[in-house]
C-alpha cells in the first residue's frame, strides 16, 4: 500500500498568479514476476541439493563414527589380548626362575643365567604395566566414542567372517559410498549455481498492477492501472564475474568427485590385499 502527496507548481504558466496543485492518492500495488530466465528453477534444484547434501553429511558421519568404534573395539581386545599373553610369560618365566635358583644351589647353573632370567622377567612386567595403561586409554576412547562411562568390559565374540569375494565387486560397492555420494551432491549443487548466474543473461519479464481505493485531479476515477515490464540485459560485468566463478567452482566440484572416487578405490584395493 503506497500513499502520495504531489505537489505541482504552474506559477510560470498560470495568468492567476501562483497557484499550486496538490494531488493526493493512495494505491495498492501488485508486483508479480513472470520470467527470470529459469533462475527459480535452479534456485529450487539447488535447496534440493542442498538438502539431499545436508542428509547425506550426516550418514557420513554415522558411517565415520561406526569405522572408528570398530577400530577402538579391535584395538583394545587386542591389547587385552596381548595383557594375557604377558601375564602368561610372566607365570612361566617366574617357574623358570625358581628352577633356575635350584639348580644354582645344586651348581647345575651358573649365577648369570639367573641373572639373565631376572633381567627378562623385569621386562616382561614393565611391558605388562604399560599394556595395561594402555588399556585405560583404550577404554576412555571407547567411552568417548559410544557415550558410555565407564565403558563396560568388552565381550569376546567370534564373528563368522565369510571368504572376500572379488575385488571388483567391492570396488563397485564403493561408489555408493556416502563420502563420494556427498561429493557427487556438491556438482549437482554446483551446476545448480551456474544456472543462477546464466540466468543473468537472459530477459526477466515482470508485471505491477495498481489499484487506487482514494485519487484526485484529474486522475480520479481511474481505479486501476497495469504494466508490463521487460528487461534485457545487454553486457554486465559483474554477471560475466560470477558466471566464471560459478564454472570454476563446477570444474572444482568435478576434480574432487574424480579424486574422491580414486582414493575411495585405492582403499578398498588396499583393504582387500591386506585381509588376504
Amino acid at each position: 500500500v503506497t500513499g502520495i502527496e504531489a505537489l505541482q507548481d504552474t506559477s510560470t504558466s498560470s495568468i492567476f498568479g501562483n497557484n499550486n496543485i496538490s494531488q493526493p492518492q493512495v494505491a495498492v500495488t501488485l508486483a508479480v514476476p513472470l520470467f527470470q530466465g529459469f533462475k527459480e528453477v535452479s534456485v529450487l534444484k539447488s535447496s534440493k541439493s542442498d538438502r539431499e547434501l545436508y542428509r547425506l553429511g550426516r550418514k557420513e558421519a554415522e558411517r565415520v563414527l561406526f569405522a572408528e568404534v570398530a577400530q577402538a573395539f579391535y584395538l583394545t581386545r587386542k591389547i587385552e589380548q596381548d595383557i594375557a599373553r604377558t601375564a602368561q610369560m610372566i607365570g612361566v618365566y617366574r617357574e623358570r626362575l625358581g628352577e633356575l635358583r635350584r639348580r644354582v644351589k645344586l651348581g647345575k647353573s651358573r649365577p648369570v643365567e639367573e641373572s639373565s632370567q631376572h633381567t627378562e622377567l623385569a621386562m616382561l612386567t614393565a611391558e605388562l604395566e604399560r599394556l595395561r595403561g594402555e588399556r585405560v586409554v583404550a577404554y576412555e576412547m571407547m567411552s568417548f566414542l559410544t557415550g558410555l562411562s565407564p565403558h563396560p568390559q568388552l565381550a569376546d565374540r567370534r564373528w563368522n567372517i565369510k571368504t572376500p569375494g572379488d575385488v571388483e565387486g567391492y570396488v563397485a560397492l564403493a561408489e555408493q559410498r556416502t563420502d563420494v555420494a556427498i561429493k557427487e551432491k556438491e556438482v549437482e549443487l554446483a551446476v545448480g549455481k551456474k544456472g543462477v548466474a546464466r540466468s543473468e543473461f537472459l530477459p526477466h519479464l515482470s508485471l505491477q498492477g495498481d489499484y487506487y481505493p482514494y485519487r484526485s485531479g484529474y486522475l480520479k476515477g481511474i481505479d486501476w492501472d497495469a504494466a508490463f515490464t521487460l528487461n534485457v540485459p545487454i553486457f554486465d560485468l559483474q554477471s560475466v564475474g560470477s558466471l566464471r566463478e560459478a564454472d570454476a567452482r563446477v570444474k572444482q566440484a568435478k576434480l574432487r568427485l574424480e579424486g574422491r572416487k580414486r582414493s575411495t578405490e585405492t582403499e578398498v584395493r588396499g583393504n582387500f590385499a591386506s585381509h588376504l
